[in-house]
């Protein structure tokens, strides 16, 4: 629909593990559920919820880099994938 963004990843062959990665704005709050299958991700004034099937997510402290020796604290929500098929859905209102 016109207020989702649905991000599917199929991987061919042999793999010890893979990682989905989305690198957030610095000033983005992300949450993600005990369960690891969805949670929700606010910049003011947008707000998104996330669901994923078949990967299990976890949010990571990173660094944006806006110029040379300036890094910024920013989060990372990271996809660890459960299976060589997965889907992560971001919607909005």
């Amino acid at each position: 629909t016109d207020s989702t963004l649905t991000v599917e990843d199929h991987l061919g062959g042999m793999f010890h593990s893979a990682i989905a990665r989305f690198h957030l704005a610095p000033s983005t709050v992300c949450t993600v559920k005990e369960s690891g299958d969805k949670g929700y991700i606010r910049l003011s004034p947008v707000h998104l919820a996330w669901s994923a099937v078949g990967a299990h997510a976890t949010l990571e402290p990173s660094k944006y880099h806006p110029k040379f020796g300036v890094d910024v604290d920013n989060a990372c929500l990271s996809l660890s994938l459960e299976s060589p098929s997965s889907r992560v859905q971001f919607s909005w209102a």
